[in-house]
């Protein structure tokens, strides 16, 4: 069965290298979120969702969906779609509703500070107004009406020291009834970076009961 995998706001799919290397399974497609994107066009929340949507519209085959942090909120808004193909969800440091308001107005103003050069650094491929365009849409997510229509198996997980997305991890537990929660011990909130063997040997169980 085909995993395909999301990766963050701040990552690109090889992010990913270190997880696959422990990936029993070989059919993996790893998508990269801002490929092939213009430098001037308007990046959000549903841009992003179309475009993965488009993609796994080409797809016949069964299909596991894998994403972190904004890969996992792109992951559990695929899994509200009626889609025979997808069996299974794995949801890795994901959000479903807004974050504190004062928190997102310090990210966003720390963001505005910060040289181009160095979120280039940092392996963010996404121009500076781009990223200040998909953090403003992400202030207004509200997804709790629509997760009831996830009938999809769901893996969550979280590191234990990724304190931003404990709570949100746990509340996500409580509203999917087909979900298992697993929090890796040490795990940061980039478990493909901070704990790739402990994330692949989690993914491998769940992928193996499919």
């Amino acid at each position: 069965m085909k995993l395909i995998l999301l990766h963050g706001i701040g990552q690109s799919t090889d992010s990913w290298k270190e997880v696959i290397k422990n990936i029993d399974n070989s059919d993996i497609c790893l998508f990269p979120l801002f490929e092939n994107i213009g430098p001037n066009e308007y990046v959000n929340f549903k841009y992003l969702n179309n475009k993965l949507e488009a993609f796994l519209r080409t797809l016949n085959e069964p299909f596991i969906l894998c994403g972190l942090s904004l890969g996992a909120i792109l992951t559990l808004q695929y899994g509200t779609v009626c889609n025979p193909l997808l069996k299974g969800l794995i949801v890795v440091a994901g959000q479903f509703e807004a974050p504190d308001k004062k928190i997102l107005k310090l990210q966003n103003m720390m963001l505005k500070l910060t040289p181009s050069f160095f979120l280039r650094k940092s392996g963010i491929v996404l121009k500076k107004k781009q990223l200040l365009q998909l953090m403003d849409d992400l202030a207004n997510l509200q997804m709790s009406n629509s997760l009831q229509n996830i009938k999809a198996p769901t893996l969550l997980l979280c590191g234990s020291k990724d304190k931003a997305n404990l709570s949100a991890t746990s509340k996500l537990s409580n509203l999917l009834k087909n979900s298992t929660i697993v929090i890796i011990e040490n795990g940061k909130h980039e478990l493909n970076r901070s704990s790739p063997e402990e994330l692949a040997y989690t993914i491998n169980r769940f992928t193996q009961e499919m």
